[in-house]
């Protein structure tokens, strides 16, 4: 039935077109300017994705659409802060905002440790009950309460509730990109924004394009030293002599050489 009702959802929204680089361009210049029109095409046309990305997730702990309602929300935030100066298409930015909503559901709704079937209902359905009480009375639900709703003795609630976790493991695997891989894996890195994070690439990749000017071994210096191929940490000048087999003063040297080349390189590039 679920599996159905996903392939129905689907179906549905092929009467969206996909858009090229230049339609996303137009529709996010209008967005900026308040145009509601552009912002539901953006965001239906992109609907195909946050399924993509939503199946990834889908290990049977949840139901299929309540991941991707979570992720359509993502990508309704990555909507409306889509700026074409990022320099990348807006399925790739939207990615990290729909990530990030599906990963809050998932931790928000998971427990590390396996509980029965009947007590793992009864909480959720508790916890629903809980959220629905304090939004009609402004309160928290008393344990008396509570326990009425659920028909058991306060005792059994409380038992209950403290089985209430709300912490996914960072170990529980899903799918990214046809591999298995686990959760810790591809949480987002909550330090920077989306937006950051694609200026980052943006600026990384324009590095990378002067990098060129290099020698071999200012390349590998500089890569190492100031770690663009993201290792646990940036390594020491002994670290790199001993990669690249030079003495630690000579990866110095080596070091400044590279710098004063990149910004000799940048500036005939950008003077004006």
């Amino acid at each position: 039935m679920e599996i159905d009702v996903a392939k129905g959802y689907l179906n549905s929204l092929k009467k969206y077109p996909l858009l090229s680089a230049d339609e996303e361009i137009a529709l996010a210049k209008r967005i900026k300017s308040g145009d509601k029109e552009a912002f539901n095409l953006l965001v239906n046309s992109n609907l195909r994705l946050v399924v993509s990305v939503a199946g990834r997730f889908n290990k049977g702990a949840f139901c299929i659409m309540d991941l991707i309602q979570e992720g359509n929300l993502g990508l309704m935030v990555a909507a409306k802060k889509f700026d074409p100066a990022f320099g990348t298409r807006f399925s790739t930015y939207a990615y990290r905002w729909i990530v990030q909503r599906i990963m809050k559901f998932i931790s928000a709704n998971s427990s590390p440790i396996l509980l029965p079937v009947h007590r793992e209902t009864l909480l959720r359905r508790i916890q629903k009950f809980q959220n629905i009480f304090f939004q009609q009375n402004g309160r928290e639900a008393a344990v008396k309460e509570l326990a009425l709703f659920a028909g058991i003795s306060e005792e059994r609630l409380n038992d209950v509730l403290e089985t209430s976790y709300t912490v996914a493991s960072l170990d529980t695997e899903v799918a990214d990109e046809g591999k298995t891989v686990s959760l810790g894996d591809i949480i987002p890195d909550t330090a920077f924004s989306p937006e950051e994070l694609a200026i980052r690439e943006d600026s990384k990749s324009c590095v990378n394009f002067f990098m060129d000017s290099l020698t071999g071994i200012e390349k590998s210096v500089l890569r190492h030293r100031y770690n663009f191929d993201y290792d646990l940490h940036s390594k020491s000048l002994r670290e790199v002599g001993r990669i690249v087999g030079l003495s630690q003063e000579a990866v110095r040297q080596a070091e400044l050489r590279a710098k004063k080349h990149l910004k000799s390189a940048m500036e005939s590039v950008f003077a004006v």
